[in-house]
């Protein structure tokens, strides 16, 4: 069961993200069934995220008690704030690719309010079935594939992407933004083995071992 204060900043993060990334799909249009790049609102994305990762630090400083691991916020919004700060024009549709990362973020944060029964009068939503004693559900699901794809596939390409570029162009704030993208991408893997883990001991658990 959650705290107060943990369930007050879940909500807050699931609208705070959702407009986020509502105004990010902005700065993308769909032409011959791909998603092609424009830009439009890139700096009102920056902006808001700018304001967010502020006013969650500010939150979580005065609420710790609303996250499991406040130094770990710190650090994630820290870095997150000061590559925003390095972003260079030449990188922005990476930018923008790797915000999209914040999905994941809120179907963790909705999968926890569904965990604990606060949406449940929404899991009608959610629930699609049992297979052998286990309940399938859609949140679940698209948290597992959203965190494989954007945690593991597309921030160690990004980059990847970020150190050819910073190698080609030996921009100070090139090599800054690649560094944060480093941390932050070693990040994504320890909190995947960490998730990891966190299923191995539960099933162990449930089967009594």
């Amino acid at each position: 069961m959650l705290i107060k204060e943990q369930l007050y900043h879940d909500f807050f993060n699931l609208g705070a993200l959702f407009f986020i990334v509502m105004i990010n799909f902005g700065n993308w249009t769909i032409s011959n069934y791909q998603f092609m790049w424009t830009g439009a609102y890139f700096d009102t994305v920056m902006k808001c995220f700018f304001i967010y990762f502020s006013v969650d630090t500010i939150w979580i400083y005065l609420y710790p008690k609303s996250v499991k691991s406040p130094w770990v916020i710190y650090i994630h919004h820290i870095f997150s704030l000061v590559g925003l700060s390095l972003v260079p024009n030449q990188i922005a549709k990476m930018v923008s690719s790797l915000i999209f990362i914040e999905i994941n973020t809120w179907l963790l944060v909705c999968r926890r309010l569904f965990n604990n029964g606060y949406l449940s009068n929404y899991k009608y939503l959610n629930n699609i079935g049992k297979v052998v004693n286990t309940d399938i559900k859609i949140v679940s699901i698209l948290f597992y594939i959203s965190w494989i794809y954007y945690r593991l596939i597309v921030m160690p390409q990004l980059f990847y992407s970020m150190v050819m570029i910073t190698l080609k162009s030996q921009s100070y704030s090139n090599i800054g933004v690649c560094i944060i993208q480093g941390i932050l991408t070693l990040m994504g893997i320890k909190w995947s083995k960490d998730l990891l883990i966190s299923k191995i001991n539960n099933q162990k658990s449930s089967r009594g071992l």
